[in-house]
């Protein structure tokens, strides 16, 4: 798996569970919210891409303030014998009106 992001790139789940989750998004909000827009799917056969825009909603842990963010994602998934998996995440902000 591989996640890029504006703080780095991580390279597998355990990176992705400790760098993003644990490190930015736990230790820096008491509250998340994730809302996708204008979702976009293709399949190529065991393969698909996502597409999506989305707005974060937040708390910040340090003072309590509002947090609001925008940006755009790619996800790559695969399909196993399990079912889809995610291969690689790429994310970044919206450019500036």
């Amino acid at each position: 798996m591989f996640f890029i992001h504006p703080s780095g790139c991580d390279h597998s789940f355990s990176e992705v569970a400790q760098h993003f989750y644990l490190d930015t998004m736990d230790a820096r909000f008491s509250k998340r919210e994730l809302v996708p827009k204008h979702l976009r799917c293709a399949q190529y056969g065991d393969t698909a891409v996502l597409e999506f825009e989305w707005d974060f909603y937040a708390t910040a842990r340090k003072d309590g303030s509002v947090v609001h963010t925008q940006g755009r994602e790619s996800q790559v998934l695969v399909r196993e014998d399990e079912g889809w998996k995610i291969v690689h995440i790429h994310y970044s902000p919206l450019p500036e009106p």
